[in-house]
């Protein structure tokens, strides 16, 4: 099965971009306190990690190459479900490319593509795929889309909302302390840089009275999933 998944264009800090690329359990984690998910992942080095998708899936995922703007995961995994009868087996070669762009007001916009290569192993693979593509890429599609929205909103709450941020990386149970960490830095200094920019647009709109306008597409929405906002807010729990 080829898929290459519809092209979503989201704002985000470069850097927040890459390290929620490479480290996904933190945005599955944000989402298992959101009570969104049944996806479970397990770091198990530095460049591998075991996941579960609640439904049947379970696989061992590898970054096999990464740099700001291309993404190479290979996974092994199998599938045994209601879906289906019998146990099937695959791998699954994901390419992700991100071309970063800047409008005039130096806010980063991401425009992120990616190919999904997935071979079944089992026999009658050839029917199975054919039967499975439309279900597998509708589902895909939707993943993919939501996902990265939800990366913008992260991204944006660290450049808006820093203290909701570092709240939130201390609530996070299912992310080793480095990489939680790390997360945490990430957002102050997403939070530093949202502040300069913030601070010389200003000082340029005092001076030419002109606002300045996106040069990019631009992609809206409301929240990706309800729960969200509350999510980064640096509050209690609430029960």
């Amino acid at each position: 099965i080829y898929r290459q998944l519809p092209v979503t264009v989201i704002e985000s800090d470069p850097d927040m971009h890459v390290f929620l690329v490479r480290y996904p359990e933190v945005i599955v984690n944000m989402w298992q306190l959101m009570g969104v998910t049944k996806v479970q992942i397990q770091r198990t080095s530095d460049y591998t990690f075991q996941a579960a998708d609640g439904a049947g899936t379970v696989c061992d995922v590898q970054l096999v190459y990464g740099d700001q703007n291309v993404h190479v995961y290979y996974a092994e995994g199998s599938y045994e479900g209601v879906l289906l009868r019998k146990l099937i087996r695959g791998s699954c070669v994901l390419v992700l490319k991100s071309d970063f762009s800047r409008t005039e007001n130096q806010d980063v916009f991401v425009t992120d593509r990616l190919d999904m290569f997935v071979q079944l192993d089992n026999v009658g693979a050839e029917i199975l795929a054919k039967t499975l593509h439309p279900l597998v890429g509708k589902s895909a599609d939707h993943n993919f889309t939501e996902s990265t929205r939800f990366l913008s909103q992260v991204s944006q709450a660290a450049a808006s909302r820093s203290a909701g941020l570092q709240h939130l990386a201390g609530r996070l149970n299912n992310v080793g302390e480095p990489v939680r960490d790390r997360f945490a830095q990430i957002a102050t200094e997403v939070n530093h840089r949202a502040s300069l920019r913030d601070a010389g647009r200003q000082v340029f709109e005092e001076q030419t009275r002109i606002t300045p306008v996106a040069t990019i597409p631009v992609v809206t929405s409301g929240p990706v999933m309800e729960g969200a906002s509350q999510l980064f807010e640096a509050t209690p729990d609430r029960k």
